[in-house]
């Protein structure tokens, strides 16, 4: 544990230049309130953050996976609830930064409970899925308070706890100015459940069901 400890603070402080992709395990590494604390202290927000890293990673369970996956699982109806409402949130914010192609598509999709198999291969097309997530991507990228290479880093870490950048910046939400709030996300996260946005529908399926 130390010596990635070493290496992160080394990395934050402009002593060394490793790929931010080295510390994806950072987060699954078992680490102590005291060694969160550590690894957060180069931060503003550092105690904000390291509570949203901790009410995550105590959502989930790592077992024999090798991402964390959530705990919990919600019943339908609150998965679907969760859905929508993320939905909403997203839909909102392309009608804020002006990408109305988007947002229409949002607003129009209804949430349909679907496989886990039928999820996934909707995810390996070519849909308003993945532009919404380049979207706001771009847009968290403009929009963090500092640009100090720890934040880069800590992404990366954090996306590394559960292959998902939307967790990551729920965590960062304290260094990001943006309306978007990803604690919406979280709650949808948290309940098992996983949404893909196609041009006509909002997919969405639970945990319970893999």
């Amino acid at each position: 544990m130390t010596n990635i400890l070493e290496e992160w603070h080394e990395y934050c402080t402009g002593k060394s230049e490793a790929d931010p992709s080295h510390f994806l395990g950072l987060f699954k590494s078992g680490l102590s309130s005291q060694e969160l604390s550590l690894v957060l202290k180069h931060l503003p927000a550092a105690a904000e953050i390291q509570a949203r890293v901790t009410r995550v990673l105590e959502a989930g369970t790592l077992g024999n996976h090798f991402y964390v996956l959530p705990r919990e699982r919600g019943s339908d109806e609150e998965v679907v609830s969760a859905a929508s409402a993320w939905l909403q949130a997203q839909a909102q914010f392309c009608k804020e930064v002006g990408n109305d192609e988007l947002y229409q598509i949002a607003t129009r999709a209804k949430v349909v409970s679907v496989s886990r198999e039928e999820l996934h291969h909707a995810l390996l097309g070519d849909v308003p899925n993945s532009w919404l997530a380049e979207l706001i991507g771009d847009e968290v990228r403009d929009a963090y308070t500092i640009t100090s290479p720890s934040i880069y880093g800590l992404s990366e870490a954090l996306y590394g706890i559960a292959a998902d950048y939307y967790l990551a910046w729920y965590v960062l939400q304290p260094l990001i100015e943006l309306s978007l709030d990803f604690s919406i996300y979280f709650d949808l996260w948290r309940l098992g459940g996983q949404s893909v946005l196609t041009e006509e529908e909002l997919l969405m399926a639970r945990l319970a069901q893999w």
